[in-house]
């Protein structure tokens, strides 16, 4: 018998000492209290009905059970069984020119660095996959083997130069038979050639190796770099630049109708790599295409372990201690009726957390994690959400072994990532069906997801930095499509915010158009001078004028939004805004003519209703009666008790003064009086004042 955790068996003697130490004080305990109990009849075996011999065999059986307890703990097995790991992806041969003329540098800082970058990019993007390397120019030899080590290639990419090969030319018929040679023992549709390459000074006959790749399923998928326009002068590493037999500089052009034409027979593709767009992107699409092969990249051992049934030899071993008596008669039967009682419950409550703690024992899932990564790649293969809860038991299962644990870390994120990606694409159906609140809370979930999936490559990165290449690209997509949904989900908050300020604004000219009518409805009762009336119509000609201002502000609202609208595809929106805004510019110019109030109202309220209802506060503003001032309240509405006491104080400090000035204009004009009075001078005069 061996065990996975050897040294738990070490708590085996201190938990039988601290049981024999236990029993040993219980025995004292007890036999003080039967001689305080019973005095010198403690010795006399009629007085006691207890048997010695059943205590000692509940203690020999709760011993052997705390000991297999313990042991199945430590979680023996008999036998390893080997598993496989299993892996799927392409094998893909890279040949790579490595030329003079791939020292040209329009294509900065040249040619030969700049297909490096994009071999880089290429291997990053697909995890997975195994990349062999061949160098060519006018020969060709395999630089690397197929590998699905990331580091590896790399490594043999960094080595390339322009002086591997000594032979020059871009002998392209040499790179295809060192390919050829390459792929055997590789089968089936999993396959395809990438070439990095400008073309230029080809030799050899590749056309009459086509058609074999092209039954054989293999794509020649070509990279071209360089301009097919523009001759770029070829530097010679040395500072200056490599010239012809005439003494001319030599040059060199990207040939790009002929590798055109040497992708499109094989049923592959040709892109052009640029500074601004590399093609990565293009050609890893072209590869996902491809059917991946599945193979064996490793062995594992799984443990038969034997733990459960160590676990219930210990439970039966505690039972039997239970039925085990020290009393006869009916006390020994209660007794053992309550301790199967206890046991019925103890093993239900065990049973049923088993259940809800494991994976499940109808999916009879294995309990080693590589064989789980193995079954988690199969359902995310058939897009089983369960893939992702088992990625998580493997996370947590493989914490000695870091490459598997990154692994794991990597297919959750990319779980994360996929379901991300499903949400943005349910908001852009949901904001295509005109539902932009719907569109924000699936772009919310997006968000969630795209975050999470960020937080998991990271982590994959940072517990094996050999994986970087398997996580490093998706992290940099998720980047990517996160600023897409940042994007829409601005767009839409923007056109939100725009209808409400259209909706506010046009409620806004409506309130005023109707205090406005309801002042001229007012104006026949007032008894107004006509010089009063002049005196009003340039104010009432500046009121006119804010309206006519508020009208077409509202409309510029109205106007903007049926472009948001626009942009985001919201036809019904779009409409409604382009309704509102005519009706708008409508009232704005029966305002400029002085139309009455009642006919500018109409189109008031037909932009209101396209537009739709304001937000609940300017609903709440639109209750209040127009023309009215509201008396100034606070808390529940209740006049606060200090202002209006000091309203009281300054109203009382007010009349005295008034008071005491009218006491002092009368004793100055008696006095005045009088002095007229005794200068016999007729009083003068006095003017109303009202």
């Amino acid at each position: 018998m061996k065990y996975t955790d050897p040294y738990i068996l070490l708590l085996i003697p201190a938990v039988l000492i601290l049981i024999l130490f236990l029993y040993a004080g219980a025995a004292r305990r007890r036999k003080r209290l039967l001689t305080d109990l019973l005095g010198n009849k403690v010795s006399d075996p009629d007085s006691l009905h207890l048997s010695e011999t059943a205590r000692r065999w509940k203690l020999i059986l709760y011993i052997a059970a705390m000991t297999v307890i313990i042991a199945g703990s430590a979680r023996p097995y008999l036998k390893k069984i080997p598993v496989p790991l299993k892996n799927s992806g392409r094998d893909i041969i890279v040949l790579f020119d490595v030329s003079k003329s791939m020292r040209a540098t329009d294509l900065p800082p040249s040619r030969l660095e700049q297909a490096k970058f994009l071999l880089r990019e290429i291997v990053k993007s697909s995890p997975g996959d195994r990349f062999g390397l061949v160098a060519f120019a006018g020969n060709a030899f395999l630089s690397c083997p197929l590998t699905a080590d990331p580091a590896a290639v790399n490594e043999y990419i960094n080595e390339l130069d322009t002086d591997t090969v000594p032979l020059g030319g871009t002998n392209i018929e040499r790179a295809l038979r060192v390919a050829e040679r390459a792929f055997k023992g590789s089968e089936g549709s999993s396959r395809a050639i990438l070439m990095l390459t400008d073309g230029d000074a080809l030799s050899g006959n590749a056309e009459r190796l086509l058609p074999q790749f092209k039954s054989a399923g293999i794509p020649l998928l070509i990279a071209g770099l360089g301009d097919p326009a523009i001759a770029a002068p070829v530097p010679d590493g040395k500072g200056g630049f490599m010239r012809q037999m005439d003494g001319k500089v030599a040059s060199s052009t990207l040939n790009e109708s002929a590798l055109a034409k040497l992708a499109a027979e094989t049923g592959g593709i040709y892109i052009r790599s640029t500074v601004s767009d590399t093609g990565s992107s293009a050609i890893t699409s072209a590869l996902a295409k491809l059917a991946a092969k599945e193979r064996d990249s490793g062995r594992s051992f799984q443990v038969d372990e034997k733990f459960p049934w160590f676990f219930a030899a210990g439970f039966i071993l505690v039972i039997i201690a239970g039925f085990i008596s020290e009393a006869p008669g009916k006390a020994a039967f209660n007794k053992a009726k309550t301790t199967l009682i206890l046991a019925a419950i103890f093993l239900g409550m065990t049973a049923s957390a088993a259940e809800t703690d494991s994976t499940g024992q109808e999916e009879n899932l294995p309990a080693d994690a590589l064989q789980l990564y193995n079954l988690a790649i199969e359902r995310q293969k058939n897009n089983d959400p369960s893939a992702l809860r088992l990625y998580e038991e493997v996370i947590r299962k493989s914490a000695g072994n870091q490459e598997l644990q990154s692994r794991a870390l990597h297919n959750f994120g990319t779980g994360c990532h996929q379901e991300g990606r499903a949400f943005f694409d349910k908001a852009r159906q949901q904001l295509a069906q005109q539902q932009p609140d719907a569109a924000l809370k699936e772009l919310d979930s997006a968000e969630t997801k795209i975050k999470s999936s960020q937080e998991l490559y990271t982590q994959s990165l940072s517990v094996n930095s050999s994986a970087s290449n398997l996580s490093a690209a998706n992290l940099r997509q998720t980047e990517l499509d996160r600023k897409e949904i940042e994007k829409l989900k601005k767009q839409i908050e923007e056109l939100k915010k725009q209808q409400q300020q259209a909706q506010q604004q046009t409620q806004q000219a409506l309130n005023r158009n109707q205090q406005q009518n309801q002042q001229n409805n007012n104006q026949p009762q007032n008894k107004q001078s006509k010089q009063d009336q002049s005196r009003q119509n340039p104010q009432n000609q500046q009121q006119n004028q804010s309206q006519d201002q508020q009208i077409r502000q509202a409309a510029q609202s109205a106007a903007k939004l049926e472009k948001q609208a626009g942009d985001l595809k919201q036809e019904k929106l779009k409409q409604n805004a382009a309704n509102a805004r005519k009706e708008l510019e409508e009232a704005a110019r029966k305002q400029e003519e002085n139309r009455p109030a009642e006919d500018i109202r109409k189109h008031l309220e037909a932009a209101a209703k396209s537009l739709g209802e304001p937000d609940s506060q300017e609903k709440d503003q639109n209750k209040k009666q127009p023309g009215k001032a509201e008396k100034p309240q606070t808390g529940s509405g209740k006049a606060n008790p200090g202002e209006a006491e000091q309203r009281r104080e300054e109203k009382k400090r007010n009349a005295e003064e008034q008071l005491q000035m009218l006491n002092n204009e009368s004793a100055r004009l008696r006095q005045n009086m009088r002095k007229r009075n005794s200068s016999g001078t007729p009083p003068a005069t006095v003017e109303k004042d009202w």
